[in-house]
């Protein structure tokens, strides 16, 4: 069960291997269904899985729909988005028997690491795991995720020119920042979405982490930059009208995350709700 357009390099490459190995795929006419997920396990038609985290999010907010069809599960594939420890954890609960891997890449570099989540505990499950053949990785002065091996395209097609994906070394430098542990490979965000505040650089991506663990929440919250005159950028914390938390408690557990990175100025963080 392919629960990924086939014209994203993540679909179209798991098309491409279960055919190499005789295998069948199916795509959903009408996108990921759990319901359709659940009556296909139970009849046998499918034994594996591929989606990115936002719909492993969706199944596991509605795990009471499953029973024992999920010990049939072989075989998870997770693409490329930031998925949190606890949220793996469930994912080896539910599915106690599958292979569960995830992977990440970019188009241009599609599946440079992977995770054996069934394989793997403890801090290392935050990871996106650890560079495979001969794939090779390092983290720029700037701090973002290089890659370099056989797989990365060499060349862009943009407005009509060929332009060069690579530098003269052959590495591909992206746009998402990262860092090495132990070999592991963790995702921090995107660069071109990093908030400037007085100089320090922040991910909304982690932000957004902190903020979730911290009130023990999995969705409802956003974060981004705005314009500040002072400071150059301020945070923008939005949540959702419906949301079970007050905007003040928000507000001052994400002055709390923010001193931690030595900003200390409460009036940068803003809050707003939005439907």
């Amino acid at each position: 069960y392919v629960g990924v357009p086939a014209n994203f390099s993540f679909g179209l490459g798991r098309f491409r291997a279960v055919a190499t190995i005789g295998g069948a795929a199916y795509l959903p006419q009408a996108g990921f269904n759990l319901i359709e997920i659940r009556d296909m396990l139970k009849a046998g038609e499918i034994n594996a899985i591929s989606a990115v985290p936002t719909l492993w999010r969706v199944l596991l907010k509605n795990k009471t729909l499953f029973s024992t069809e999920t010990s049939s599960l072989k075989w998870i594939e997770i693409g490329s988005q930031y998925m949190s420890r606890k949220e793996k954890e469930e994912l080896k609960i539910l599915f106690p028997h599958a292979i569960i891997a995830q992977h990440y890449g970019l188009t241009e570099a599609s599946r440079s690491t992977f995770l054996r989540i069934d394989q793997v505990t403890g801090k290392n499950l935050e990871s996106v795991g650890t560079a495979v053949g001969s794939t090779e990785l390092k983290i720029s002065q700037s701090g973002r995720i290089c890659i370099r091996g056989d797989h990365v395209a060499t060349t862009l097609l943009k407005m009509g020119e060929y332009v060069s994906n690579i530098d003269d070394s052959g590495w591909f430098e992206t746009n998402d920042l990262g860092e090495i542990k132990d070999g592991y490979l963790y995702y921090q965000g995107r660069a071109d979405d990093l908030i400037n505040c007085s100089g320090i650089k922040l991910s909304p991506d982690a932000l957004e982490r902190d903020l979730r663990e911290y009130l023990k929440i999995k969705e409802g919250i956003v974060i981004s930059s705005y314009d500040n005159s002072l400071t150059g950028h301020g945070v923008l914390v939005a949540q959702r009208s419906d949301f079970e938390i007050e905007a003040a408690i928000v507000r001052d557990a994400t002055i709390g995350i923010l001193s931690k990175f030595g900003i200390q100025n409460k009036s940068v963080v803003k809050t707003i709700e939005l439907e």
